[in-house]
């Protein structure tokens, strides 16, 4: 599994990047809308991890490309500010599977990419409808 993850400051992108390693993860790590850009154009992701508000902007731009260039991968977007209390970023970016608030303990982080990962297993083979949900395999 390849994460992308698309984080400004640098101490909590090392602490990310950490725990992903630790976890068993492969990742590319940016820390700009520019950067995070250019691995999305040359690169494979499984799961993309975006910081919504970055020193230059937002990541709202890299979500409307993930649509269009690998829509069956999931977004995770973890943002520290007080915009979109009540989930609001859907109709601005549809393609967000999850918005999480910081603080996020390392725990509930890796949780979140685990759950991600197994989204992106099901989607990649058909197993997700179109609410979302993982849809069982019967024997």
């Amino acid at each position: 599994m390849k994460i992308l993850v698309v984080e400004d400051d640098y101490a909590l992108r090392v602490v990310w990047e950490e725990a992903l390693a630790d976890a068993g993860y492969a990742y590319t790590s940016a820390s700009n809308t520019s950067e995070g850009m250019r691995a999305l154009m040359t690169g494979q992701f499984d799961v993309v991890v975006l910081d919504l508000l970055l020193t230059e902007g937002n990541s709202l731009s890299l979500t409307h490309y993930i649509s269009y260039a690998m829509p069956m991968v999931p977004v995770i977007v973890i943002t520290g500010s007080g915009f979109f209390p009540n989930g609001e970023l859907g109709p601005l970016a549809p393609n967000v599977d999850w918005l999480l608030r910081k603080p996020l303990p390392i725990s509930d982080f890796i949780a979140m990419i685990d759950h991600a990962a197994h989204v992106s297993v099901c989607r990649k083979n058909g197993q997700v409808g179109s609410t979302g949900a993982v849809r069982s395999q019967r024997a």
